[in-house]
Order: C-alpha cells, then sequence, then structure tokens
C-alpha cells in the first residue's frame, strides 16, 4: 500500500503575510464604514478623529506588510 505524503505549498512567511492582509482589510473596512456612518453610530469629532488616526495607522502596517513581502 502506498502512504500518503504532505507537502506544504506555502512556508509560514506567506501565511503570516496573507493573515496580516487579512486582517489590515477587514479592520480598514471596519474603520472606513464607521468613519462614514458617524452620525447613525453617533461618533462624536473627537471619535471621529481617532477613527481616523486608527485608519492611517492600520494602512501604515498594512503598507510596511506589503513592503516586507517585496524586500
Amino acid at each position: 500500500m502506498s502512504t500518503l505524503k504532505a507537502y506544504p505549498v506555502w512556508d509560514s512567511v506567506i501565511r503570516w503575510f496573507h493573515w496580516i492582509n487579512v486582517l489590515c482589510v477587514l479592520g480598514l473596512m471596519a474603520v472606513g464604514i464607521a468613519i462614514l456612518n458617524d452620525k447613525a453610530l453617533g461618533i462624536t469629532n473627537d471619535g471621529k478623529i481617532l477613527l481616523k488616526t486608527v485608519h492611517v495607522w492600520i494602512g501604515y502596517a498594512f503598507a510596511l506588510n506589503l513592503l516586507w513581502r517585496l524586500i
């Protein structure tokens, strides 16, 4: 009888890259939707500034992840 042999398709670095991308995209979408619906959600101006700051930091994480992958 022949035995099955597993061959890894993607290494752990690639998997981490993809999962960080997934989390960044979901985070950017969630914060962006919250910013767009600020009045319906009752977000104050200070809260909106905080959301925009978080949005920018998630974008930086996304860009650094891409840079890490390109290098």
